[in-house]
């Protein structure tokens, strides 16, 4: 987290480089929850595994809304991925809000 904020310190963000920085939140969302996963003798793999991953923070005491917010990154990361799908600087904004947000309370569950 602390690499992307100084990159955004340093260069901010556009619509050039929204891409990466949603994917970066989502990463550094998903290392987390995964972490929990791996700590309490769970993995996921094969299809589906991203979903299950993120709803996993159901059981993490997450809200709906922020679960939904989660969903929503990661189709849209899947997107990028695989299908060239650009995001505005307006969204990686709110994903990065989200990260911020959500970043300390969930290292806090892991930990």
């Amino acid at each position: 987290m602390r690499s992307m904020l100084l990159n955004l310190e340093k260069v901010g963000i556009t619509d050039d480089n929204a891409n990466d920085y949603a994917e970066q939140c989502y990463d550094i969302l998903m290392f987390l929850i995964r972490a929990k996963l791996y700590s309490q003798g769970y993995s996921s793999s094969g299809k589906g595994s991203h979903e299950a991953e993120v709803s996993y923070l159901r059981l993490m005491n997450v809200s709906e809304k922020e679960v939904a917010f989660m969903d929503e990154l990661r189709y849209l990361r899947n997107g990028m991925l695989y299908y060239g799908k650009i995001v505005d600087e307006e969204y990686a904004q709110k994903a990065i809000a989200f990260a911020k947000k959500m970043q300390p309370r969930l290292k806090k569950l892991v930990v």
